[in-house]
């Protein structure tokens, strides 16, 4: 269950990483088609786009990691409150 825990943890941590990325070369990519047009109508053209695009992002890169650490803690809380099987415990005592 803890290597389980922490694959969750570890997906959070790579969604938020790759949301991050995506942030940066989506705005990055706007203002540079910004300063390389300088096209006022690009701007009010693609200003509703890139805001949806980033809230999104915003939304995915940190929903995403506290949807996963509360599971995360739910599936560590739930594994240390179940016993040993016998089985188990007999083969981890020799």
């Amino acid at each position: 269950m803890d290597a389980f825990a922490e694959g969750i943890g570890a997906f959070g941590t790579t969604v938020f990483r790759l949301a991050a990325v995506a942030f940066l070369v989506l705005n990055g990519a706007a203002i540079t088609a910004v300063f390389l047009t300088r096209n006022r109508e690009l701007v009010n053209r693609w200003t509703g786009r890139v805001l949806a695009a980033n809230l999104l992002l915003l939304g995915v890169g940190l929903g995403t990691p506290a949807v996963t650490f509360c599971l995360k803690m739910v599936v560590q809380a739930v594994s240390s409150s179940q016993p040993t099987p016998a089985a188990a415990r007999e083969a981890l005592d020799p």
